[in-house]
């Protein structure tokens, strides 16, 4: 147990041995406590690729390694040290970026479930954002031709009032029939009906090409909408909690908890009585 504790602090076992029972009980608790935060980072690694991202069984093996390792060196590096109050300041603002990043990612894995329902509402209010853009994007268009359609149609309507009245003899010029002002007066009217019908097709138009438009945005935005993608399920996980009281509690104690876990040996270090080691 000593020379295993003696590797993983980087101490000098045959000196180890020889020094005080004092320093070798510290040693191996050194050592005791930097495997806490490599154990969690290891296995949060793998958690996070496998169950969280979704990745190869190969990728999740490799990142829980590769963490592992990384802060083994860093939490080696942090117990050897020995310096004036800068190598302090700087031994507990890498624990600190350490325990931070941590305990974020074991809060992806904890709180999985909770999170995969957020990022479904997110995907919703996503798409709605962009087809609100694309309506905003059309409005004015869409605002002047119909504008226009309901001119025309005035128009028409007026026109057809004119001739009706041309034709029963109570407008215009006042004779009853239909004659030559009244079919004039019914060509202009005809004319303007159709004009009303191609302005009303290219508002069909359009209002078709608008909702094709928004039917392709859905789509590509559902699509390309990744539900692994890291940096949208940490921005979910602090929707959640920013609207639920409850899920905000649950969230600031597992925060410390596991800070407390990733950051327990530059405490230890610090605070631990002097001995000859």
């Amino acid at each position: 147990m000593l020379r295993i504790s003696s590797f993983i602090t980087g101490e000098d076992y045959n000196l180890l041995k020889k020094d005080t029972p004092q320093s070798r009980k510290k040693v191996i608790a050194l050592a005791s406590l930097i495997m806490i935060p490599v154990s969690l980072w290891a296995v949060n690694g793998y958690l996070l690729v496998s169950h969280v991202l979704q990745g190869t069984l190969l990728a999740a093996v490799a990142t829980s390694a590769v963490c592992g390792l990384l802060i083994f060196l860093v939490e080696k590096n942090i117990v050897m040290a020995d310096g004036n109050w800068r190598i302090t300041t700087f031994r507990i603002f890498i624990g600190f970026l350490i325990a931070m990043l941590g305990s974020l990612s074991w809060d992806e894995v904890i709180f999985k479930s909770d999170i995969d329902q957020q990022m479904t509402i997110n995907k919703i209010h996503h798409v709605d954002q962009l087809l609100k853009e694309t309506e905003s994007n059309y409005q004015s268009q869409l605002k002047a031709q119909e504008d226009l359609v309901q001119n025309k149609y005035n128009k028409w309507m007026k026109s057809l009032e004119k001739a009706s009245k041309e034709a029963d003899g109570t407008g215009g010029s006042g004779v009853r029939g239909v004659e030559g002002i009244t079919r004039l007066k019914l060509e202009i009217a005809k004319k303007n009906e159709e004009e009303y019908i191609q302005e009303n097709q290219r508002l069909e138009i359009l209002k078709n090409r608008i909702e094709a438009e928004k039917k392709i945005i859905e789509g590509t935005a559902i699509a390309n909408f990744n539900k692994n993608s890291l940096l949208l399920r940490i921005k979910a996980m602090f929707d959640l909690v920013k609207k639920d009281n409850w899920m905000l509690i649950a969230y600031v104690l597992f925060t410390i908890l596991l800070f407390c876990f990733e950051f327990i040996v530059v405490v230890v270090k610090l605070t631990w009585k002097q001995t000859k080691l």
